[in-house]
C-alpha cells in the first residue's frame, strides 16, 4: 500500500519499507545482544494425576490424591563464547561464612575457575534448550470434609510437593538458570526441596444467630540456599550458591483468623450482617522472606549505627495482630 503526504507545498510517496533504508550499522548500547540456537525445540510438559475420594458418611468425606509434573528441555541462557574448557585457572576464596565477616570461626575456602587473563572472551548469550535443564515435581494433597451438621462445619487440607530442578541463579549472577555449562555453575547446581501447606477451616452456629469461623493457615519456610559474592575474577564479580538449595529455610508461618458476625433480618428481603475480625490473632510475627546473600548491613537505630549479619535476616515480616469491625446490608 501508498500513501501520499503533503509536505511544504509538494507531494511526497511514501515507499514500501525496504531493510537497505536502515543503513549500515553504527553501534549499539544497552548490554549483549542473545540470539536462539537454531531448530530450537520447545519444551515439553507432562502430568499426571490419580485422585482417590471416598465418602464416609453422610456429612464426611476424604479426598486424596498423587500428582506427577514435569517440564524437559526448558530454556535457558548460555554464555555460547566463554565455554567450559576455558575456565582452566583454579583459584581459591575466602568464604566468611553465614556471619559474613572474614578471619572468624565460621570462614572456609572455596575454589573457582577463572579463565585465565588475556584470553576472556566477550560473552555472547544464546537461548538454548539443553535435555538436562529440566524440572519434576511430585506433590501429595489430603482434603477431609466435614459437611453442615450439628451446627458446625469443618474442612482440612494439607499439600507437599517434592521438586527436583537445577538451581537458580540470583540476578547479577554472571550466570544463569539451568544446567551447569561452566565449573562454577556446577556448584550445587542440582536442587531437591519439598514444601508444605496446610489450612483447617470451619464455621459453628452458635446461639442468637452468631456464627464463629476460625481459619488456622500453616506453611513450611522456604527452602533457602546461601550466596556469597565473589569479586577480583577475569569474567568479574559471580554470585555462587555456597550451599544446597534447602540447607536454610524461612521461618514456618501459621497465622490464626477468626470471624464472628450476626445477621439480622426483616420484611423478608432485607438483611443486615455486623461481623468482627481478628487477623493473625497469635500475633506470629515469623520472616515471610529472608535474605539468602551472605554479607553484612548496617542500620541506624537511636542515631547510632548497628550491624548485622545480612545473611537470614528478615525482609518481609508478617503484619501484625489486626481487629476489623465492618456491617454488610443484603437487599
Amino acid at each position: 500500500m501508498r500513501e501520499t503526504l503533503a509536505s511544504h507545498g509538494s507531494h511526497q510517496t511514501n515507499q514500501p519499507f525496504n531493510v537497505n533504508q536502515i543503513g549500515t550499522f553504527v553501534s549499539n548500547t544497552g548490554g549483549t545482544s542473545v540470539t536462539i540456537q537454531p531448530h530450537i525445540k520447545a519444551p515439553s510438559y507432562d502430568d499426571l494425576d490419580a485422585v482417590i475420594e471416598r465418602q464416609l458418611t453422610d456429612t464426611l468425606s476424604i479426598r486424596t490424591g498423587f500428582i506427577y509434573r514435569s517440564l524437559r528441555h526448558n530454556w535457558q541462557t548460555v554464555d555460547i563464547t566463554r565455554t567450559a574448557s576455558l575456565f582452566s585457572l583454579p583459584v581459591t576464596k575466602v568464604d566468611p561464612g553465614p556471619d559474613g565477616i572474614t578471619g572468624t570461626a565460621d570462614d572456609t575456602s572455596i575454589t573457582l575457575y577463572d579463565i585465565p587473563k588475556g584470553q576472556v572472551p566477550a560473552s555472547q548469550l544464546q537461548i538454548q534448550a539443553p535435555n538436562g535443564n529440566s524440572e519434576y515435581y511430585r506433590s501429595f494433597e489430603l482434603t477431609v470434609n466435614k459437611r453442615m451438621s450439628n451446627r458446625f462445619m469443618a474442612v482440612f487440607n494439607y499439600y507437599k510437593v517434592w521438586a527436583d530442578y537445577p538451581q537458580i541463579q540470583p540476578s547479577g549472577s554472571g550466570f544463569n538458570t539451568g544446567v551447569a555449562t561452566n565449573p562454577d555453575m556446577a556448584i550445587n547446581n542440582e536442587a531437591r526441596t519439598s514444601n508444605w501447606v496446610s489450612h483447617l477451616t470451619g464455621t459453628y452456629e452458635g446461639r442468637w444467630g452468631i456464627n464463629i469461623s476460625p481459619v488456622l493457615r500453616m506453611q513450611s519456610g522456604t527452602p533457602l540456599p546461601r550466596y556469597v559474592t565473589f569479586t577480583g575474577l577475569n569474567i568479574g564479580s559471580i554470585i555462587v550458591p555456597v550451599s544446597p538449595v534447602g540447607n536454610y529455610r524461612s521461618d514456618n508461618i501459621y497465622v490464626f483468623d477468626t470471624r464472628v458476625e450476626k445477621h439480622f433480618s426483616f420484611h423478608d428481603r432485607y438483611r443486615i450482617g455486623v461481623f468482627f475480625d481478628a487477623f493473625n490473632l497469635n500475633n506470629s510475627n515469623a520472616a515471610n522472606t529472608q535474605d539468602a546473600n551472605t554479607g553484612v548491613r548496617t542500620a541506624v537505630v537511636s542515631g547510632s549505627k548497628v550491624s548485622y549479619q545480612r545473611f537470614l535476616s528478615p525482609t518481609v515480616i508478617l503484619p501484625p495482630r489486626v481487629f476489623r469491625i465492618g456491617g454488610r446490608f443484603s437487599f
